[in-house]
C-alpha cells in the first residue's frame, strides 16, 4: 500500500510540474530593462522601478533565475527577447543570471560601453 501511494505522489509530482519546455515558451519572450527602486519577495519577485525613457515600471520575475540572492535597489536589470538569462548591472559589476541557476552566475567586470551608458543614463534619471 506504501509503494502504490508513493507511485501515486510520484506520478502527480510529474504530472503537475511544467515541463522545461513550458518554461521556455514562457520565458523566451519576455523583454525589459529597467532600473530597481523597490522589490516585493513572494513566489515572484514584484520588482517596481524606472525604464530607459524614465517611465515607472513593474515586473514580476518568475523564480526560474535565483536574482533574489544577488540584487540590491539601484540596480538595473535587462532581460532581451529570446535570450535565457537576465543581466544585472551593479555599480561596478555585470552579473549574468542563466536560467534555473544553472551552474551559478557569471561575473563580468563593467567593461562594455552600452552598460556604462546604461548606468550613466539610470542615474540621471534617478536625480
Amino acid at each position: 500500500m506504501r509503494k502504490l501511494l508513493f507511485c501515486l505522489i510520484c506520478l502527480l509530482y510529474i504530472s503537475c510540474r511544467p515541463s522545461d519546455e513550458d518554461i521556455l515558451k514562457y520565458i523566451l519572450p519576455m523583454e525589459f530593462e529597467f532600473k530597481i527602486t523597490s522589490c516585493e519577495e513572494s513566489n515572484m519577485m514584484y520588482f517596481e522601478g524606472i525604464d530607459k525613457e524614465g517611465n515607472n515600471v513593474q515586473h514580476a520575475i518568475p523564480p526560474f533565475w535565483e536574482i533574489s540572492k544577488y540584487y540590491s535597489i539601484g540596480d538595473s536589470i535587462i532581460k532581451k527577447k529570446d535570450d535565457k538569462n537576465i543581466k544585472l548591472v551593479k555599480p561596478d559589476t555585470v552579473i549574468i543570471l542563466r536560467l534555473g541557476g544553472q551552474d551559478g552566475p557569471l561575473y563580468e567586470e563593467e567593461k562594455d560601453s552600452l552598460f556604462r551608458l546604461l548606468m550613466n543614463r539610470n542615474k540621471e534619471n534617478a536625480q
